[in-house]
């Protein structure tokens, strides 16, 4: 006699979540045991609660520490260098703040697509992260073209400079928040 998964037959145990380890295979498919594993639901193929905290809580960390972070570049730049007053993406840290902001959004989101689906999720985030820094600059320099100059008054080299900076700082915090063990406390 050839034995089913009873979630197939009836859909009774889709509430219960089964440990992997008290599931067994019957002739190729998976048996499950829901009075041994109580009214739990499998883990896998799931991320546990505490996996999306320590994510939301990196990612938290990392828009904290990258929000502090490029101001401080930003502010630094401004007064050291002679970046033009009236280039919008540094002429107030609104920008500055608002595309930290989305970049750590979309990070976090890249970061828990990867966890879910690598098998070395750190690393291959880091990859992702790095090609990713690259491409921003893309539009950076494209700022230093004649496309460019009526809309962005301003774009000179170093103000372009100090930007591809901002989003270096940015990226190196923000992976970091994502990717850093949490301490033990």
């Amino acid at each position: 006699m050839e034995i089913h998964d009873p979630r197939e037959q009836v859909g009774l145990f889709d509430d219960y979540v089964v440990a992997p380890h008290l599931t067994s295979t019957v002739k190729g498919s998976r048996f499950h045991h829901p009075i041994e594993s109580g009214r739990c639901r499998s883990t896998e193929g799931t991320t546990n609660v505490a996996e999306q905290s320590s994510l939301w809580k990196g990612a938290l960390k990392g828009l904290v520490v990258a929000i502090i972070s490029t101001l401080a570049v930003r502010w630094l730049a401004l007064t050291v260098l002679s970046v033009p007053a009236g280039f919008p993406p540094l002429a107030a840290p609104f920008p500055t703040i608002f595309f930290t902001a989305i970049g750590t959004l979309g990070a976090a989101g890249v970061f828990a697509i990867v966890r879910r689906r690598a098998e070395h999720p750190v690393s291959a985030f880091r990859r992702i992260a790095i090609v990713v820094l690259i491409l921003s600059f893309l539009p950076d320099l494209w700022l230093l073209s004649d496309g460019a100059s009526g809309t962005f008054p301003g774009a000179t080299p170093t103000a372009v400079g100090v930007l591809m900076v901002l989003h270096t700082v940015a990226a190196l915090t923000i992976v970091w928040g994502l990717t850093a063990r949490p301490t033990q406390s």
